[in-house]
């Protein structure tokens, strides 16, 4: 009966040990799940940041180029009203305002002299 005892005890001093190495496991799995979690995080937070700096530029580059179009078309518009003031009669050697007849062509303006 003493050795059936002692046989117990072994028993469940081994499926003590076994339980504490799986515990000890799933603590290190639980820990490396969380060190992957919070790098899925750091790099998704990355992702978002370069897309929204991404947008901003894109942004940027629209409200420069739309800035830019307004400021060519008030230079223009201002060439053009000077130009029409100065009661010059030299226009761009018989092209449009641009003074490109080959643009003028291209436009569907100007005169064709094949035509």
């Amino acid at each position: 009966s003493s050795d059936q005892q002692e046989a117990i005890q072994e028993l469940y001093a081994a499926a003590y040990q076994e339980l504490r190495n799986y515990s000890a496991e799933l603590d290190d799995a639980k820990s490396s799940e969380s060190a992957l979690v919070d790098e899925i995080n750091s790099k998704a937070d990355a992702i978002n940041d370069l897309i929204r700096q991404a947008k901003e530029e894109e942004i940027a580059a629209q409200k420069k180029a739309e800035e830019e179009a307004a400021a060519a078309a008030a230079a223009q518009q201002a060439a053009a009203s000077s130009g029409s003031s100065s009661g010059s009669s030299y226009d761009g050697g018989g092209a449009g305002k641009g003074g490109s007849i080959a643009g003028d062509y291209a436009a569907g303006g100007g005169k064709n002299p094949s035509a």
